[in-house]
């Protein structure tokens, strides 16, 4: 991978291919593996890691003065986005890269409390669809959001910031964030994205997003063989993707998991908040009740 590093310098937004024109070229390998890694592919979010280790490491040259660093991605509730999967995955990799140069952290963002639940289908497609959003619908999205995401000065204050990101579109999450970072005095933030659209595209052109997301695994099949694979970790993105299913297909996909994953799924659609309501009532009842009968047979062979 030679993609050079984009807005080198003083500019805080850097990335690893800036995208400045339609039509995408699909056949670009940071692409073909970026629809795998928004889903939770493993092996496609460890693609990117040698790049943007050596990003971050340019990063921390230009800033000799400042010796301690955190590592960090968007805000979560409890289910991690692919942006969340690359950065704990980053973190790893770097502290044997770094070899003790400077003091690197990681810290997670949380939005204080548990999602709105969502109550009707125009809700969820807000949501579940936000790449598909005009730029119009993205501010309404984001304004509906808590501004209260959970960060303490101390880890923040002084230290250089690296956020990891996977798009950078109209730039609407990270202003959102931004207005939190702005409480904790960081000495300095860099915003690190795989992709960032040119300016006017992303504002004249915003769902160029979901044809990236979706030019791969666009068909049930293709995604429940992703899902029972042994290298896929669900993200936030993969769970709504599962809810927006008729309840047939519903029912199927939660058949072809195993035990230790519909698990995990269940536990983190509870901890995400959005899928208890009744708009998701029955799919919910479902797959509780796959849990439930699970582990009573496995309590039955004891």
């Amino acid at each position: 991978m030679n993609n050079r590093l984009q807005n080198q310098g003083s500019k805080s937004v850097l990335c690893l291919k800036q995208l400045g024109q339609l039509p995408v070229d699909f056949t670009d390998p940071l692409l073909i593996q970026y629809p795998a890694m928004k889903l939770g592919v493993l092996p496609a979010v460890d693609f990117y890691l040698d790049a943007l280790a050596e990003r971050v490491g340019e990063i921390i040259n230009a800033s000799p003065s400042i010796n301690k660093w955190v590592l960090t991605g968007p805000p979560l509730i409890k289910a991690p986005a692919a942006a969340n999967l690359l950065c704990w995955r980053l973190y790893r990799h770097l502290q044997l890269r770094l070899s003790g140069r400077v003091i690197l952290s990681m810290v997670d963002l949380h939005f204080l409390g548990t999602s709105e639940q969502i109550m009707d289908q125009q809700d969820f497609k807000l949501r579940y669809e936000y790449s598909n959003n005009s730029l119009e619908q993205r501010i309404k999205e984001r304004s509906r959001l808590r501004d209260d995401i959970h960060l303490h000065e101390q880890d923040f204050s002084g230290n250089g910031v690296i956020v990891i990101n996977d798009i950078r579109v109209t730039g609407t999450q990270q202003e959102h964030m931004n207005t939190s970072f702005g409480r904790v005095k960081p000495a300095l933030i860099k915003w690190l994205y795989i992709l960032e659209v040119e300016n006017q595209l992303g504002i004249n052109h915003p769902q160029i997003e979901h044809q990236i997301n979706s030019s791969r695994f666009d068909t049930f099949d293709d995604f429940v063989e992703l899902l029972t694979s042994a290298d896929h970790r669900f993200t936030a993105r993969c769970i709504s993707r599962i809810f927006n299913y008729d309840t047939d297909d519903f029912f199927s996909l939660l058949s072809a998991l195993s035990d230790q994953k519909r698990q995990s799924l269940y536990e983190l659609a509870i901890g995400e908040g959005r899928f208890e309501g009744e708009f998701f009532a029955d799919k919910f009842k479902l797959l509780k009740q796959q849990c439930s009968n699970t582990g009573r047979a496995h309590r039955g062979k004891q």
